[in-house]
């Protein structure tokens, strides 16, 4: 399940997403971006592992 929000175009860097990809890969997510073209809006997923309930063998 996602959110999906709009923001306006602001000449972007995408500094943000570049950061966002180290934090989402140290947690063994992944990052998907997808864009129909230009002025057509962009869609970016943001899919992290489910947290285990109970720690595992070696886990405090």
């Amino acid at each position: 399940m996602g959110v999906a929000f709009q923001t306006p175009h602001c000449g972007h860097t995408l500094l943000g997403l570049y950061a966002c990809r180290g934090i989402v890969s140290a947690h063994g997510g992944t990052i998907a971006v997808e864009s129909a073209g230009h002025d057509r809006g962009t869609t970016v997923v943001v899919t992290l592992p489910a947290l285990d309930d109970e720690p595992g063998e070696g886990e405090v």
